[in-house]
């Protein structure tokens, strides 16, 4: 069978089969009765709303499966009858086929190969908690011999590799078909797209240096209806190329300027030294002059599209070498993959200037882009985040930015809550007075917005209005910032 769906008003008495592709009735049944083909379905036990990578083809006399892609390098070796595909076996869990991966993995060499949907059609992961699949071999295979697996998504983007035989213990019995159960979660690490997969790896793991044959089947994504997305979802945490973030884009007009990579025209080079997080931050180092323009795009590894329908907030955390007021940050907007722009607002309507050398959180307000600019409905397909020019003063100034999410953490109503001089530690000018040592500075939600040293009981950092806790060696207190 290649694929069967069941009404939702499905009972044992009534029966209803709808078949995908272009399968003739006649033939079918040939290979299977009514009655085998329900208890298969109950065996297999898939709803409607799963998600089918691989089941059959639609051609019962394919030898290789069209969708498919496999390398090799060294001396580690792929068996295929069909150079480049992956061969279709007639011994399977369910129907009448499944694929063949049938490999040796060798010191110094690799091999990968790729099962993508009929067509090469990209899906979206958001309501799919759960890989699942059948395995199947003449001659057990122990754990640490299965291949390691990993995803692409359309922008070639690929997760990190897992080993298979991590959902397999046992490994492989000999002659058994095998469901392998995979959560999402542990497939689609944190940063990789999931609105636009596109094929599933099998690859070298362990370099054993014998050959295996495992037969793989029923490839299939689980629904999960209460699956609730994030409540933040990053946009920017490393860039995975040397020096400059790919998908990134700038344009000036001058006599503005931003500074670019002269080997990577156009794109934000990234620093490695200045960083609130993981490998490296973007560098935003620019000049906004009179009679000039500059704006400089952040989107997502993969340049994937974003739904935020259900975010409050763009949050980011920004460094500046030398302090900036508010005015000389720059205005920040977001764009449509399929085009359009919210309205621009200024990063300095949502904090008070940047202290130097201080890392500070500050999140922009997503409704205020909905006001900017009513007619831009697009949230749900939000491509990135636009820096733009602001106020041309004709100085350089430099930013670094790093950890960009979509949020959806809410602020709360700190209006019934006053500051009494009497606290030891409080706030003014722009300093946290009273502190020592290492100091800390949370929000209400418990959202670190600064961190540092404090240098003559004296912390520099710029607050929005607010309440703030204050953690450091002479003790914890909550602040009020007005």
């Amino acid at each position: 069978m290649r694929k069967f769906d069941v009404p939702k008003n499905f009972t044992p008495s009534v029966f209803s089969v709808t078949f995908a592709g272009n399968i003739n009735l006649k033939i079918y049944f040939m290979k299977k009765s009514l009655l085998f083909a329900c208890a298969a379905m109950a065996c297999f036990s898939m709803s409607a709303e799963d998600l089918v990578v691989f089941s059959e083809s639609a051609n019962a006399e394919d030898t290789y499966w069209d969708p498919s892609w496999t390398t090799t390098t060294g001396s580690s070796k792929f068996i295929a009858t069909t150079a480049g595909k992956i061969d279709i076996s007639k011994t399977a869990h369910e129907g009448a086929q499944s694929l063949s991966i049938s490999w040796t993995s060798a010191t110094g060499g690799d091999w990968g190969a790729c099962v993508a949907r009929e067509g090469w059609a990209t899906y979206d992961l958001s309501k799919y908690n759960e890989l699942n699949f059948w395995v199947y071999s003449e001659t057990a295979i122990a754990a640490e011999n299965l291949p390691a697996m990993q995803m692409e998504n359309g922008g070639y983007q690929k997760s990190e590799k897992i080993a298979m035989g991590d959902f397999l213990p046992s490994g492989v019995p000999a002659k058994t078909w095998t469901l392998v159960k995979i959560a999402r979660e542990d497939i689609a690490n944190e940063g990789f797209g999931i609105a636009n997969v596109k094929s599933i790896f099998f690859c070298q793991n362990a370099a054993d240096n014998a050959a295996h044959t495992m037969l793989v089947d029923d490839i299939v994504w689980k629904y999960d209806e209460s699956y609730v997305t994030p409540d933040n979802v990053a946009l920017f945490q490393d860039s995975n190329e040397d020096g400059f973030f790919d998908p990134s884009w700038v344009n000036v007009t001058a006599p503005s300027t931003v500074k670019m990579l002269e080997r990577h025209n156009e794109k934000l080079p990234t620093t490695t030294d200045i960083k609130k997080e993981g490998n490296n931050a973007l560098e935003l180092t620019w000049t906004s002059a009179e009679g000039g323009n500059w704006m400089a795009l952040c989107a997502s590894i993969g340049w994937i599209k974003f739904d935020i329908t259900d975010k409050n907030y763009v949050t980011m955390w920004l460094y500046s070498p030398a302090a900036l007021t508010k005015d000389e940050l720059p205005n920040v907007h977001l764009e449509a993959h399929v085009g359009g722009t919210t309205g621009k607002v200024a990063l300095g309507n949502y904090v008070n200037g940047l202290a130097a050398n201080t890392w500070t959180e500050v999140a922009v307000s997503i409704e205020d882009l909905k006001k900017a600019n009513p007619e831009f409905t697009a949230f749900d397909n939000i491509k990135g985040l636009f820096f733009s020019q602001n106020a041309a003063d004709g100085k350089q100034h430099t930013l670094y930015i790093d950890e960009v999410y979509f949020s959806k953490n809410e602020s709360s109503s700190v209006n019934d809550i006053e500051y009494t001089s009497e606290n030891a530690i409080y706030y003014a000018n722009g300093n946290v007075y009273g502190v020592a040592g290492n100091v800390s500075v949370f929000n209400v939600a418990g959202q670190l917005v600064a961190e540092g040293t404090a240098v003559d009981n004296t912390f520099a950092v710029a607050l929005n209005n607010g309440l703030y806790i204050v953690v450091s060696e002479n003790g914890n207190s909550k602040i009020v910032v007005r």
